[in-house]
């Protein structure tokens, strides 16, 4: 397969770099002690060897079960929790900003972004941010009875 030289990948995290952390968000709106959260709970597991990024996913399936304050939650729910997020300023603008100054350059290189995180891939999907780039790749809930 040949390879393009001529493309340019952007690759973003997504909380703290393009927005407010949505996770925290989200615990929040669901009325969820965030500061809990992240300064009790998380460090609880880190403490005990697990990292960062399963720590926080693990905790949140704990309020996913049955009786947690996550209860039924689905991915429809992350995904309109996702479409009222907003964008820093100006990251939109820096997106076109690009793509314009690519298209401008003698050798027209193809400009493409990407969001790769550990947050939530149906939040980020269905915000406005990811409706800029060319792909979201994310941690994933999977529904099912338990």
């Amino acid at each position: 397969m040949p390879v393009d030289r001529n493309r340019i990948a952007v690759v973003f995290d997504f909380d703290d770099t393009l927005t407010d952390d949505s996770t925290t968000l989200f615990l929040r709106s669901r009325g969820i002690d965030a500061d809990d959260f992240w300064t009790r709970r998380v460090p609880a597991r880190i403490e005990a060897g697990w990292d960062l990024e399963l720590a926080w996913l693990r905790t949140l399936l704990d309020e996913v079960r049955p009786g947690g304050a996550l209860e039924g939650l689905t991915n429809r729910d992350l995904a309109d929790f996702g479409a009222q997020l907003q964008p820093y300023p100006g990251v939109l603008d820096l997106f076109d900003d690009l793509r314009a100054m690519c298209a401008a350059a003698p050798t027209k290189p193809d400009i493409r972004f990407y969001i790769v995180t550990g947050g939530l891939e149906e939040i980020v999907a269905a915000s406005s941010i990811a409706a800029a780039t060319d792909g979201v790749r994310g941690c994933r809930l999977a529904e099912g009875p338990d």
